[in-house]
């Protein structure tokens, strides 16, 4: 695994979506090799003390910029700063980091299981694998609390309708009479797939990773094919 780089990067775009989720684009002063799933650090110092936080990049590695999706943390050190930042600023970067990675997949079938910001490291692999022309069958299945927070919920879509071998299935556990998706937490949406031919990546809050991971057990997937990553 490479070495971590510290570096510098200037912010040169900033997206706003629903549910006090921002997605800032980064340009590096130096190159971070990383792979898909992996994270950086990033930090600044306040009146002589130094901030650190880890982001899970959300670009895939064919991207000469790195993303990252951040939600706001009103009584946090770091997210009230960067809710301030505007393009052109800049930040302190160390990465890549992390083991969240997807490394010899020998199933045929992938699912990714993610809520909220979790859903930053699996767009990066989705993503990558989609530009590498991966022939093996994927699966989103992405969790919010209400309408309209699915994060990049548009571009899953267009992935979808663009590549046959990509499936995206977007739940909400707190809909409103709008809403003709699926309902309820993520670990009560896992019908459907093929336990014994498909590797799991899952990420978000660790209570929801342990309860996807326990109905995944129950539906006969072993350990060894379910990779987490918890916030």
């Amino acid at each position: 695994m490479n070495k971590p780089v510290k570096t510098q990067a200037t912010i040169i775009n900033i997206i706003d979506y629903p549910g006090d989720i921002k997605h800032f684009e980064l340009k590096l002063d130096d190159e971070i090799n990383f792979k898909a799933g992996q994270f950086i650090n990033l930090s600044f110092e306040k009146d002589g003390t130094t901030y650190r936080r880890p982001y899970s990049i959300a670009t895939p590695p064919s991207q000469k910029s790195i993303g990252l999706c951040v939600k706001l943390v009103p009584e946090g050190h770091l997210t009230p700063v960067l809710w301030s930042l505007q393009k052109g600023d800049r930040v302190n970067i160390m990465g890549a980091l992390g083991l969240f990675t997807m490394e010899e997949v020998d199933k045929e079938k992938v699912v990714f299981i993610g809520v909220g910001t979790g859903i930053g490291p699996l767009r990066s692999m989705i993503f990558d694998q989609l530009e590498n022309q991966s022939q093996k069958e994927f699966r989103l299945i992405y969790g919010v609390r209400y309408n309209g927070e699915h994060t990049y919920g548009k571009e899953f879509e267009m992935l979808e309708e663009i590549h046959p071998n990509f499936k995206y299935i977007p739940v909400v556990s707190r809909p409103d009479s709008e809403w003709e998706g699926r309902q309820g937490y993520v670990q009560q949406n896992l019908d459907g797939i093929d336990t014994q031919e498909t590797k799991a990546y899952v990420c978000g809050l660790p209570e929801m990773v342990d309860a996807v991971k326990e109905e995944l057990f129950l539906k006969g997937m072993s350990e060894e094919d379910i990779i987490v990553e918890k916030y």
